[in-house]
């Protein structure tokens, strides 16, 4: 579902580019990069909120009407899809533990094909001439429907355990170094597939001259 809402977005941000032009696109898109930890309310929960929430905020940006609507429109989406990716992979740990062996890697596999299948029907819906605000209204209220069902099959929260310890800690120095390396390749990888992800589809049409689907 989150694969599928996030490659639905990408591929509209041409429309939504000649609506507003290229400097205005560039300012907004500065809104999108948010997370947030969840710790306290466990991943259940937080999961099927975000889920909800990335779901009605998925047409958010396709009805911003001005410039300084879209960055916020923007913010509120890219808050939602961090907070649905932070709060699923923790549910996800807790499957991948619960189930004995490795399997994380089919679960971003999961979300890898969903951005597939999202950028196909996008492309699908670009090429009927459907407006961003009616395909990702309808691409919303379906991944909401789905979400609502494959939210009943998640792991409870008497399966993660009660928060313990006060708000903030510091890391130890294993952690640290962990936390250190994870930091360089998020650093180097984060800005590359973002750059891609945001201005592949306007490259497409603007320079190689295809066509919206």
């Amino acid at each position: 579902m989150c694969g599928v809402a996030a490659s639905n977005w990408l591929v509209r941000i041409p429309a939504i580019k000649s609506e507003l032009g290229a400097r205005a696109l560039r300012l907004a898109l500065l809104g999108t990069p948010l997370g947030w930890l969840v710790a306290q309310l466990g991943s259940r929960p937080v999961t099927l909120a975000m889920a909800v929430c990335l779901c009605l905020a998925l047409p958010f940006p396709t009805l911003a009407p001005r410039l300084l609507v879209l960055p916020l429109a923007l913010f509120v989406l890219g808050g939602f899809l961090g907070a649905l990716d932070v709060a699923m992979d923790a549910q996800a740990a807790k499957v991948e533990r619960w189930n004995g062996r490795p399997i994380m890697s089919s679960f971003h596999a999961a979300y890898s094909n969903g951005g597939v299948i999202g950028a196909a029907l996008g492309g699908a819906a670009a090429g009927a001439g459907l407006s961003p605000a009616v395909h990702l209204s309808t691409v919303a209220a379906v991944l909401l429907a789905a979400s609502a069902l494959a939210c009943r099959w998640l792991l409870p929260r008497e399966t993660e355990g009660a928060f313990r310890g006060t708000g903030f800690a510091w890391p130890g120095r294993a952690l640290a170094a962990l936390g250190f390396l994870a930091f360089g390749a998020l650093l180097a990888e984060g800005p590359i597939a973002e750059a891609i992800a945001d201005w592949s589809a306007v490259y497409l049409h603007e320079t190689v001259g295809t066509d919206p689907g």
